[in-house]
């Protein structure tokens, strides 16, 4: 596992993004999870997650850079 981070999970509600946890792997393939849950509660779990796994939010080589 490359990175954890809360996004739009491509779902839409009354034109407002639907959130979803992501986690990518080092070969870039994304699992969503959870959408529609609680906006804090998904940002609790992936700041959980990236904490006891010592990942970041972005998957790519540079940990700072967001994914293309």
């Amino acid at each position: 596992m490359v990175a954890v981070r809360v996004d739009a999970s491509g779902i839409e509600v009354n034109e407002e993004a639907v959130l979803e946890l992501q986690i990518y792997s080092r070969s870039g393939k994304k699992v969503g999870l959870l959408a529609g849950r609680d906006v804090d509660e998904l940002r609790w779990m992936a700041g959980r997650l990236r904490n006891g796994l010592a990942v970041g939010r972005f998957a790519t080589a540079e940990a700072d850079t967001p994914p293309r």
